[in-house]
């Protein structure tokens, strides 16, 4: 089985990331087959709804690092862009969610972290189980967000509360991330309450919530190239420097980091 199952019941599509073991860990191979998977529901006009939800204890904690730094070209792959497309691979993964004419329906528990909190904030809405834990965690690292947090996350929560999740990287429980807008519902039932939401959704008229769908999202965005191109340039400003590798080696030897000024 791979890093992503995917299954129809009906107009409904059930989208699960599968390496539990990881806590859906996001590696290379979870990338790809995300994109995949992502790109044959839109191309399939029979689904009205998507519960996307994460296999095991976690929906996802973030990107794993260990598995996709092993090899340089992985980096560059991910951030390449193509014609074809406005947001590279990683940024796909958590924009592409905005694109389908269908709505998402994502059923949030355990870890939310870092990659795995910008997919979740792909969704049209967010349902979380009590024991959800939420976290902009890039800063750990010494890293922005960018895996298409520009486009998504303004549009739920406002700047300042933003601003304070992404400079301290701190977990936040569901409660919490239900008042400052980050979920939609916090429920013990999350994924009862998801997948009843969702076949509520697919009995209603697919080109009324499609079209629905459709306007709310242009009506508030602008520009969205631009802001996930920023999102990559700064990255590169940052990405392999001093105080990045630093972050990084200061977290795996479990000692506090030292980093230089400012560049």
């Amino acid at each position: 089985m791979g890093c992503i199952k995917y299954q129809k019941e009906g107009p409904l599509a059930k989208v699960g990331l599968n390496r539990p073991e990881k806590y859906n860990g996001i590696n290379m191979a979870m990338f790809n087959e995300l994109i995949a998977t992502i790109e044959e529901i839109a191309a399939d006009k029979t689904i009205r709804a998507v519960l996307l939800y994460g296999e095991g204890k976690g929906f996802c904690s973030g990107l794993d690092f260990m598995e996709v730094v092993q090899q340089p070209k992985n980096i560059p792959y991910l951030m390449n862009f193509s014609d074809e497309k406005i947001a590279n691979k990683a940024q796909q993964v958590g924009y592409a969610w905005t694109e389908l004419p269908v709505p998402v329906i994502a059923v949030l528990h355990g870890p939310v972290f870092g990659g795995g909190f910008q997919i979740a904030m792909g969704a049209d809405i967010r349902i979380a189980s009590p024991c959800a834990k939420l976290s902009i965690m890039e800063i750990k690292w010494g890293l922005i967000p960018d895996m298409s947090i520009t486009t998504t996350l303004p549009y739920v929560a406002p700047l300042d509360v933003i601003k304070e999740l992404m400079w301290t990287g701190r977990k936040v429980s569901a409660e919490e991330a239900k008042e400052l807008g980050l979920v939609t519902f916090v429920d013990e039932h999350a994924m009862e309450r998801g997948l009843s939401l969702a076949q509520h959704i697919c009995q209603q008229s697919p080109d009324a919530i499609s079209q629905s769908k459709k306007m709310l999202n242009e009506a508030i965005q602008l520009k969205h190239a631009e802001r996930l191109k920023l999102e990559a340039d700064l990255q590169s400003k940052v990405l392999g420097k001093s105080n990045q590798l630093e972050a990084m080696q200061a977290n795996f030897q479990k000692r506090t980091a030292n980093y230089k000024d400012r560049q």
